[in-house]
């Protein structure tokens, strides 16, 4: 299941948008992490405004998560961020503008349920069958949830929900009859579907 919300996640990031403001916030995160001088500085703009001071989160590449954690985190102290940017022509050169801004506002919101999820199933002993259509179903109502017109990352849902849809359909069927037969989840994991459709399989 995470390998499969790792794929759906990886169609939208790779897309053409997307890619640029988070390559430059990851400069800038890095920039100031690697420089003593500029941590000192952001710990004394958070002692100034009388705020626990929150780290900037580093990038992994490889993990989308780390991602997501460090555009999230950034996002929370961006005002204080923001007090660096004239220090260096590095944090200058590489701090999103405002469009850039928007679009990583809306790609975290856009990849928070799979955040959620994978910390949900990664924080579990044992991950159960039933849930996974219960989870999926939830991924699938935020894909195909409606947006404003002027959304700026509608070709990343186009594309996410052509990786999520192909492997939805191939395993839905086989989610359904264990899913029923969890009492957490048999009334509820069925999205619209009548009573005769859900009991048919069984």
């Amino acid at each position: 299941m995470t390998h499969i919300l790792n794929l759906v996640v990886k169609a939208a990031l790779e897309t053409n948008n997307i890619p640029s403001p988070i390559k430059k916030l990851r400069i800038f995160i890095s920039t100031v992490r690697n420089s003593p001088k500029q941590m000192d500085k952001l710990k004394e703009y958070f002692r100034i405004e009388n705020i626990p001071f929150k780290i900037p989160l580093p990038d992994i590449i490889t993990q989308w998560n780390y991602t997501y954690h460090m555009i999230e985190r950034a996002i929370e102290i961006k005002p204080l961020l923001n007090h660096l940017v004239a220090n260096l022509p590095i944090l200058t050169n590489n701090w999103p503008t405002s469009e850039e801004w928007l679009i990583l506002n809306n790609l975290l919101d856009l990849l928070a349920p799979f955040a959620l999820t994978t910390k949900v199933i990664s924080a579990s002993s044992y991950s159960i069958i039933g849930e996974v259509k219960w989870y999926f179903l939830g991924i699938k109502n935020h894909l195909e949830r409606s947006r404003d017109s002027n959304y700026s990352l509608q070709s990343q849902i186009d594309e996410m929900k052509i990786v999520f849809n192909n492997y939805f359909d191939q395993i839905n069927q086989l989610l359904h009859i264990p899913a029923f037969f969890d009492p957490r989840y048999k009334n509820s994991a069925y999205g619209r579907m009548s009573r005769e459709n859900i009991l048919q399989p069984i």
